[in-house]
């Protein structure tokens, strides 16, 4: 069965995946990631994002991209405006 995403502010464990996305939009977060020699940041944050996401809601990582990539306003409360390729999520989340 396939549970369908739909983030609301009143829901506890939507407003603490709210709080866990303020921590990957740091400022201080961006840094760390730079610091371990990644580049691309944002699209870094994308991923790890969809991936928390995916953790958070025991669901599969498809299905998380593509209701991510279906709902506007999804996209809107995870701060993503366009999403890298599933392939791209993939590589390097699988190692």
């Amino acid at each position: 069965m396939k549970i369908p995403l739909n983030s609301d502010k009143k829901d506890p464990i939507w407003v603490l995946f709210g709080k866990v996305l303020k921590v990957i939009d740091s400022r201080t977060f961006q840094e760390e990631l730079a610091r371990n020699g990644l580049k691309k940041i944002e699209s870094h944050q994308i991923m790890l994002k969809l991936v928390l996401l995916s953790i958070f809601f025991k669901l599969e990582l498809n299905n998380v991209y593509n209701q991510v990539n279906s709902k506007s306003k999804l996209r809107k409360f995870l701060g993503i405006e366009d999403l890298p390729r599933i392939e791209q999520i993939r590589e390097i989340y699988s190692t």
